[in-house]
C-alpha cells in the first residue's frame, strides 16, 4: 500500500514540478515581449 502511495507521491510532485516549470516559462516569455514592447 505504502509503495503505491509513494509513486503516487512522485508522480503528484513530477506533475506538478512540469505544471511550475511551463507557467514560470510563460511568464519569462511575457515578460520578455512586455520588455521589448516596452523599448518601442
Amino acid at each position: 500500500m505504502s509503495k503505491i502511495a509513494g509513486d503516487c507521491l512522485v508522480v503528484c510532485f513530477i506533475l506538478l514540478y512540469i505544471l511550475i516549470f511551463q507557467v514560470s516559462f510563460c511568464l519569462l516569455v511575457n515578460l520578455k515581449y512586455c520588455i521589448f514592447a516596452g523599448v518601442e
